[in-house]
């Protein structure tokens, strides 16, 4: 596998925040026809706490809205799935073809069947955050709203008996969507050598399987 990728980033007075990268990924797992995936991705940030209009509000010490979409790859089905291989096995390849009755002709048989057709799996996820520090610093919070969708999942389908008795490929079938929540709140405090804190976290995850 090879990777090639671009890196832009920007940054105003620590206020606003911007990130994209895109990535170019090939793999030899993949035959030259569909080897070679592009995926992007972007984040943003905004600190409102930087702005004048949350002067007033003395109790917030931070506060930031961000943002990311990107997508990511997957290639994990072994070095050899475009390719059929074969076994020579006297139990499933050899016959007495000649009639001979003590020896028999050998011959192959498929032990792993290949999908020269399989591309990248692809997962597309985008997240909105909000991270809080409030209270002289006492109070944290992090909040994300997330989603999640796999497509071109690549799974291994079992063959028909027909087929015999080697392997099944992976192959580009169905995709799957994952969405949800997670919230962090965490109270601390210092006094003198004595500090402590106190951390609770909700989440909430659906799935969701398409063929």
């Amino acid at each position: 596998m090879w990777s090639q990728f671009a890196k832009l980033n920007y940054v105003y007075g620590d206020k606003y925040l911007a990130q994209i990268v895109v990535r170019n990924d090939a793999s030899s797992r993949f035959k030259s026809a569909t080897n070679s995936g592009v995926f992007p991705a972007f984040s943003l940030g905004w600190r409102l706490s930087e702005e004048s209009f949350m002067s007033g509000l003395t109790f917030v010490d931070d506060l930031k809205l961000r943002y990311g979409w990107g997508q990511t790859g997957n290639q994990e089905i072994g070095d050899y799935n475009a390719y059929t291989s074969y076994q020579a096995t006297s139990f499933n390849s050899a016959y007495p073809i000649d009639g001979n009755v003590t020896a028999a002709t050998q011959g192959f048989n498929a032990s792993q069947y290949g999908n020269p057709n399989a591309k990248w799996e692809t997962t597309t996820s985008s997240n909105f955050g909000l991270d809080a520090t409030l209270f002289d610093r006492k109070v944290n919070l992090e909040f994300d709203l997330w989603s999640r969708r796999t497509t071109d999942l690549l799974l291994n389908i079992p063959i028909a008996y027909g087929a015999g008795d080697g392997g099944s490929p992976a192959i580009n079938i169905g995709e799957m969507f994952n969405n949800g929540f997670d919230l962090a709140i965490t109270y601390g405090d210092q006094k003198g050598d004595f500090g402590y804190s106190i951390t609770g976290n909700f989440l909430n995850i659906k799935m969701r399987l398409f063929s």
